[in-house]
């Protein structure tokens, strides 16, 4: 057994290539799924038996009639069935040879050097199945396992453009046969067609056999030993609200219809079944759930020392076994890791490209209840458009809200940056969020977040502290207040910070009046309690600032700016403390936020 280790690969790779019965005989190509089910015919005697029958009387016909092309393509047809690959070789080429432009020929050809290439991938054996599937389209264009073949072949070579267009061609010969829709589904995705990739999906796989079929239904190769532990102890009912919450946990963008994660597996999944025909075969079971496990981001490095050839599907020895990546190297390629290394995922679609984005999440108290608030900024000129998506699901991942808006200037930086804002009134309870942000160039932010509302009570209450970007803010005709969020919490220079909170539930006077005193401090952290001899040298702790006010105001809710003077506190991380005390019913409450002080850019 040749030995090999995994390395991870930070460099995004292309993809597939579509072969059929690699190792496993099936009837033919052009009934990709019609064998991969019968494996347990494949070798009785009787099978064997028959199959030898049908070369040698196929022999006998090509010796009487040696210049018949179609003769010698069923010959080695049935060679390349019964795994006589060199006689099969051997009877293509010669098919060839009376006919230059038999299309069966050299579609027999390029799954011949396919087939070698899946035992021994080198660059020149996919190059000429690539350049015989390419003659067999050329010679037949409604040759549908060519196309579907060629479109697989060409992902491989990293040319997901060119897959995809051979993928159409397949469909558009046959849109009723799984193996066209099948691939242009994972190779719409490949192109960055999210949507479109959905939707052929659904439509192939109830298509595919029952068998291949639960194939993708299966999460098992995407959990850790202890969640299969776990798994497997379930009922059927139970199974299924198991996937269902596997999935929208690995979703990286819940904010679209479409779960990103599924899609991906799926489409490995889908490659995998196209190019090799019998992937879960003990032959290729370990490449395949490698490769479904982690895509294109693993490969195999041989112990020879030579360079591994970096394919979309890694290569694994028969009767070998790849070694797990160490977390660390999961770490660096800044995927999404499910079951603690035990696979991963892109967080962005094909064809996008990463755009920052800051939230900022807050929880208030409104008319109708508790309220949660999620501001979002992100990079962006007053042309540029972006748009700005939110959801909200409860603990069972359904989704209880959602949100669609266009950014606007953010009050903090205007002219470089974008912001917006959404609000929820929600029951009390656990939440995760998802917001995204999206351009017309093709970027794309995501960030999954968590929050929690208590219930609302009758005492004292404060909202979260929320940073101002500046102190001019103003209210609408309805009374709420209009806050700039400092999204990043960030001060540069000597600048003060500006913060707002809301006082909920003050006790009022016989006459409606409302009396509170208010205290806020600021106080460093992470710095370092200096040694003995350097307070001896009469070192002195930073100064924190603080400030107490008495307010009075009409009814049991007190909206309040304040400005905290920090322009002489040196750069660092801070904590701005809010404490409040109701001066006729005798309670208190607090709450703090954090913030950074940089210099001023030059």
């Amino acid at each position: 057994m040749r030995p090999v280790c995994v390395f991870v690969l930070a460099t995004t790779l292309a993809c597939p290539a579509v072969a059929t019965a690699a190792d496993a005989p099936a009837d033919s190509a052009r009934g990709m799924f019609e064998g991969a089910g019968d494996s347990h015919r494949r070798y009785t005697v009787e099978h064997l038996w028959e199959r030898r029958r049908s070369i040698r009387d196929l022999e006998e016909a090509a010796r009487l009639a040696p210049r018949d092309a179609h003769t010698l393509d069923r010959l080695a047809e049935a060679e390349f069935d019964g795994g006589f690959y060199h006689a099969a070789r051997l009877a293509f080429q010669r098919a060839l040879a009376v006919e230059p432009g038999d299309a069966d020929a050299a579609f027999g050809l390029g799954r011949m050097c396919e087939r070698e290439w899946l035992d021994s991938p080198t660059p020149e054996l996919l190059d000429e199945a690539l350049a015989h599937f390419e003659a067999a389209v050329r010679a037949r264009p409604g040759f549908y396992e060519a196309w579907v073949a060629l479109a697989a072949a060409r992902f491989e070579r990293r040319d997901a453009w060119a897959a995809n267009d051979a993928a159409m061609a397949a469909l558009a010969l046959a849109p009723q046969r799984p193996e066209g829709v099948l691939a242009a589904a994972y190779l719409a995705y490949r192109t960055g067609a999210v949507e479109r990739a959905d939707s052929l999906f659904a439509v192939a796989l109830p298509r595919c056999p029952a068998g291949i079929a639960a194939r993708f239904a299966d999460v098992t190769p995407l959990l850790s030993e202890s969640q299969q532990a776990t798994f497997d102890e379930l009922g059927a009912a139970a199974r299924t609200d198991y996937v269902r919450g596997f999935w929208s946990r690995a979703d990286p963008d819940p904010t679209t219809p479409q779960n990103e994660a599924r899609l991906e597996y799926w489409s490995r999944l889908a490659h995998a079944l196209l190019l090799i025909c019998d992937p879960w075969s003990p032959r290729w079971l370990a490449r395949t759930d490698l490769y479904a496990r982690f895509g294109h981001a693993v490969q195999i490095q041989p112990d020879d020392g030579r360079h591994a050839m970096r394919h979309e599907m890694p290569e694994v020895v028969w009767g070998a076994t790849g070694d797990e990546p160490k977390a660390e190297a999961l770490a660096g390629l800044h995927q999404e890791v499910l079951g603690g290394g035990a696979a991963i995922f892109a967080p962005l679609p094909p064809m996008a490209h990463a755009r920052e984005l800051a939230t900022l999440v807050s929880r208030f108290e409104g008319p109708n209840g508790a309220r949660l608030a999620v501001r979002l900024e992100t990079p962006g000129s007053p042309v540029d458009s972006v748009i700005a998506d939110c959801v909200v699901l409860d603990p069972v991942d359904r989704v209880l809200a959602r949100g669609t808006r266009v950014l606007g200037a953010s009050g903090c930086d205007p002219a470089a940056m974008r912001a917006g804002e959404f609000t929820f009134d929600l029951p009390a309870g656990r939440y995760r969020l998802a917001v995204a942000v999206h351009d017309e160039a093709g970027g794309r932010g995501v960030a999954r977040l968590e929050g929690e509302l208590a219930p609302t009570g009758t005492g004292l209450a404060l909202s979260d502290v929320v940073l101002a970007c500046g102190a001019t803010d103003a209210a609408d005709r309805q009374g709420s207040v209009r806050v700039s969020p400092n999204v990043r919490a960030r001060i540069a220079g000597e600048r003060d910070v500006y913060a707002y909170f809301e006082v909920y539930h003050l006790h009022e006077a016989a006459g409606g009046g409302s009396r509170f005193e208010y205290e806020y401090s600021v106080d460093e952290l992470g710095r370092r309690k200096p040694g003995r001899a350097a307070r001896a040298e009469g070192y002195k702790p930073p100064a924190t600032v603080s400030f107490r006010s008495l307010q009075e105001g009409v009814g049991p809710l007190r909206r309040q700016f304040i400005d905290v003077p920090t322009g002489a506190l040196p750069p660092g991380r801070y904590r701005l403390t809010i404490a409040v005390r109701d001066e006729l019913a005798g309670t208190r409450t607090e709450r703090s936020t954090e913030f950074e002080k940089v210099a001023a850019s030059p």
